[in-house]
């Protein structure tokens, strides 16, 4: 019994890494900047830029970062296994509808924002979840849960450049003093979108009959109810502590501080990399490949931060 016991939390922990799989698609927007500003400039977006088109992630970020706060609320509303059902549901919606845009400024509300709401809302769910089965190790798996998030768009990127890309062509159109790419391989984006609402839906269903721990939200967590360390002279409890009391905490600003400084520059940096790779010349396949190696190692750096947070204390 014990033993079918772990292997019901392994499964469950195994649900929300799959769950995030998905919400790190939402790195994939600098790998595929160039092809969506491509597409779109050829349709009813002729004065699109590069540059415009990566800046605007940034607001992707921001609403990922809105999605947030409602992920474990609404999870408990509708049961942690069909929050997870509903999210990859409203993800395979997501690239389907995207895939059929023609104005870049609908695409990059649905796609842009829409996604990255969901993302937001998935995100702290598996967190949650893992923390509480074993919260004897919240470090080791919080750092495992977000290594999935790392590390998603390092895999579905290189499906979108074998499909819209495959001979590694290099933009040749200049528009706007920008290198962008001809109708022939600006046109295949449609289908990585449609190629990647498949992919989706294999993840929805296997993370959705992987999660075996049903009611885990309802039953009691008044040991387990915080994902962050303790305090030496303050228990910290979310369901018990106001938004106001943490505002007015150092370690909080500190926090923010220090998170906003470091993610702003790599953020820019996951935005931009292609668009500057192709002014000096550099393949689609090789930047392609470094950007998968970057996520890769954004992955596992989580992973080992998260295990290193289970000996630090703060």
């Amino acid at each position: 019994m014990a033993q079918e016991t772990k292997v019901e939390n392994v499964l469950t922990i195994l649900s929300g890494c799959i769950i995030h799989l998905m919400n790190g698609c939402f790195y994939l927007w600098g790998s595929i900047s160039t092809y969506i500003t491509s597409y779109f400039q050829l349709r009813d977006n002729p004065g699109l830029k590069t540059s415009l088109a990566g800046s605007l992630f940034l607001f992707a970020a921001i609403s990922q970062a809105v999605g947030m706060p409602f992920s474990v609320g609404f999870a408990k509303k509708v049961t942690i296994r069909y929050a997870y059902l509903i999210g990859g549901i409203l993800f395979i919606a997501n690239v389907i509808i995207c895939s059929f845009l023609e104005n870049f400024w609908v695409f990059f509300a649905i796609y842009g924002i829409g996604f990255s709401l969901t993302a937001g809302l998935m995100y702290i769910s598996p967190i949650f979840v893992a923390c509480k089965i074993y919260p004897q190790h919240k470090g080791l798996l919080t750092g495992l849960v977000v290594a999935c998030f790392g590390v998603s768009s390092a895999i579905i990127q290189l499906f979108v450049l074998a499909i819209v890309n495959p001979d590694d062509v290099k933009p040749t159109r200049l528009v706007n003093g920008d290198k962008l790419y001809d109708a022939e391989i600006a046109d295949r984006l449609p289908k990585a979108f449609r190629v990647m609402a498949i992919y989706f839906a294999g993840l929805t269903l296997i993370s959705f009959f992987m999660f075996r721990r049903k009611g885990l939200e309802k039953e009691d967590a008044s040991a387990h109810n915080s994902l962050l360390l303790d305090d030496d002279n303050m228990e910290v409890k979310v369901q018990s502590e106001s938004i106001r009391k943490y505002l007015l905490q150092s370690k909080f600003w500190y926090i923010f501080t220090m998170n906003s400084l470091s993610s702003a520059y790599c953020l820019w940096n996951a935005s931009k990399y292609k668009d500057f790779g192709f002014k000096h010349n550099y393949d689609d396949a090789f930047l392609t490949i470094l950007g998968s190696i970057g996520l890769v190692f954004n992955g596992f750096s989580r992973l080992a931060f998260g295990r290193l947070a289970d000996y630090i204390k703060v």
